[in-house]
């Protein structure tokens, strides 16, 4: 599965503990690939909520895999038409197929069809920023952890 939006408010509470889950295990298992880990600055359990209840999610999973990759979207400021994407990440052993930049592909078309005006993100990983950079994103704070903007 490419794109899910968030869950339904009508969802039975099984589905969304299982969602639930496969978050949790998700971000567990990318935990340390970030710098700082995730865990230091988030419960991850707490985070998990958050993103199920509030965000957008495209993902990728695998069947008896789980979750193998991940890109969070909050389209939340409506006034100025701004989204953001707080979070991408792809399993270690899925990294380099391609996978984080066709989620973010269909973020893009997403974030378009709903007529938002930019898209940033933050990142201090070089390898992602030239993903960024390759789909259109413009440095906007060169510092170590960069902040890119896509004018949509």
């Amino acid at each position: 599965m490419i794109f899910k939006q968030s869950l339904d408010a009508n969802e039975s509470s099984d589905m969304r503990q299982a969602n639930l889950e496969k978050i949790q295990t998700f971000l567990a298992q990318v935990n340390d690939e970030y710098r700082p880990p995730l865990d230091t600055k988030v419960v991850l359990c707490a985070y998990a909520e958050k993103i199920l209840d509030h965000s957008i999610l495209f993902v990728e999973e695998i069947n008896g895999i789980g979750i193998v990759g991940m890109v969070v979207l909050y389209c939340n400021n409506e006034n100025e038409k701004r989204a953001y994407i707080p979070l991408v990440g792809v399993l270690p052993t899925y990294q380099r197929r391609g996978i984080a930049k066709r989620l973010m592909q269909e973020a893009i078309v997403y974030v378009r069809q709903q007529g938002y005006k930019v898209l940033g993100i933050h990142s201090n990983n070089m390898v992602a920023v030239k993903m960024y950079t390759k789909l259109g994103f413009n440095i906007k704070d060169d510092s170590e952890r960069k902040y890119m903007e896509l004018y949509i």
